[in-house]
């Protein structure tokens, strides 16, 4: 695990010189003259800006559209003859589709993976175009529910976009918590991650996406890939019933909540308060969570857990937006600040809401981060867990990326982020449901 260089023992933001050196954000760098193993060279031509990606919907249009943006460029940078996968939960944007019609005109091969219920128009119609059979260059695959699994249980909810070549980046590899909709853009905070040139990493994602296009059952349901450079690790899941064709010895599911077997609630557990000297804050270490969805028995269980956190002396914040009531009065009893990110309250339409219909928010955070500066497995770190999970139950039946960066300049990314919202425009008081947009 990487750990940061810097020392002050107050929490850090803003940019810093160390972030062009990452080796998180371009970990396929040379190091010593030679490079990382599984990585590729870059070659001549446009190159992607790598890392984190935020969009903010407060903002003008090109802070609004800056996820959107950095996709667009991709496509519109992808030769003849490659190959663009994309796996997302919902898709309406008629400029990313516009750019992914072009892209095949010119002979690029296009591969879409969406969720059947909240297919639109715009979709549809480019499955008309590249059709919906998965052995062919070209498709577009809607999954009744998850995909890697008979019936319309859980949701395709990964948002993966990889690309086998753009302009001088080969082996690109952008994750998110955003979908591509309009909403996304402006009515939702979001991140998005991007990687290039390492071919294990995308090699380990084609297993999942080839899994998922030809909808088919599979015990292997849990895919994980760690940079050689150690500063990431993805993992592909859906359940926790197995990984390798291994059974695992305890499991989760929707059915039957088990928290010891619950990632998140793990990773929880291994956060250590006593932070060392030049991390977390006086001695403390620091978790600061952006999480969209936290409620029901998953939800009450991370939160008991991280008011235990609270009590054993970690600084715990924490921005939610659909958070289960019961949830959040469980920390906020114990003295955790919470502040909420949900805005525009009204009874909503389930074709303009993702599925989703009854009184609730239409604008709001849609971040599922957590970020730790302290102490983590025994070690001194800056890390960020990122991706499409939310901390529900119905994520174990779902098609999930989780990303784990343990990077101090990636951190500082998401911290600033974070700290923009609970001081500014983007976050109120729990309890409140505010009808007006932030």
């Amino acid at each position: 695990m990487l750990v940061a260089l810097l020392s002050p023992a107050v929490e850090v933001s803003g940019s810093h010189p160390a972030a062009r050196a990452s080796a998180a954000v371009d970990p396929c760098a040379p190091r010593g003259g030679a490079l990382p193993a599984n990585c590729v060279a870059w070659l001549p031509g446009w190159r992607p800006r790598l890392g984190p990606v935020f969009n903010d919907p407060l903002a003008g249009s090109k802070r609004q559209k800056a996820i959107v943006t950095r996709l667009i460029h991709a496509i519109n940078h992808s030769p003849r003859g490659s190959y663009i996968r994309i796996a997302v939960y919902s898709f309406d944007r008629a400029d990313v589709l516009s750019a992914l019609r072009r892209a095949r005109k010119r002979g690029v091969n296009v591969q879409v993976i969406v969720n059947k219920s909240v297919m639109s128009s715009g979709v549809r119609s480019l499955q008309k175009q590249l059709r919906k059979n998965p052995n062919r260059k070209n498709f577009v695959i809607a999954c009744d529910g998850r995909c890697r699994m008979k019936g319309d249980g859980g949701n395709m909810h990964a948002k993966v976009y990889t690309f086998s070549r753009a302009g001088g980046a080969r082996y690109l590899v952008i994750t998110g918590s955003g979908n591509l909709t309009s909403k996304g853009v402006y009515r939702q905070w979001n991140d998005s991650y991007a990687v290039a040139n390492d071919k294990k990493l995308f090699d380990t994602w084609n297993v999942m996406f080839n899994q998922m296009a030809h909808q088919k059952r599979t015990g292997a349901r849990r895919l994980s890939y760690t940079t050689t450079t150690g500063g990431y690790n993805y993992t592909f899941q859906r359940s926790l019933a197995s990984q390798n064709n291994e059974v695992a010895t305890s499991e989760t599911s929707t059915s039957r909540y088990v928290a010891s077997a619950d990632p998140a609630w793990k990773r929880i557990q291994q956060v250590s308060c006593a932070a060392p000297r030049g991390f977390g804050i006086g001695g403390h270490t620091v978790i600061r969570i952006a999480m969209y969805g936290m409620f029901k028995n998953r939800g009450e269980a991370l939160a008991k857990a991280l008011v235990r956190k609270k009590k054993q002396g970690c600084d715990v914040k924490i921005i939610m937006s659909v958070p289960g009531g019961h949830t959040y009065k469980i920390m906020q009893r114990a003295g955790i600040p919470l502040r909420s990110g949900d805005w525009e309250f009204a009874e909503r339409n389930a074709d303009e809401e993702d599925g989703i219909s009854g009184w609730g928010p239409r604008f709001y955070s849609h971040l599922k981060f957590m970020a730790i500066n302290g102490r983590y497995a025994g070690h001194a770190t800056r890390t960020v867990w990122t991706g499409s999970e939310n901390w529900d139950t119905l994520s174990f039946a779902n098609e999930e990326v989780v990303l784990t960066i343990n990077d101090a300049s990636v951190y500082r990314s998401y911290i600033d982020k974070w700290n923009g919202m609970w001081k500014g425009r983007a976050t109120h008081k729990m309890g409140t449901q505010p009808l007006n947009a932030p």
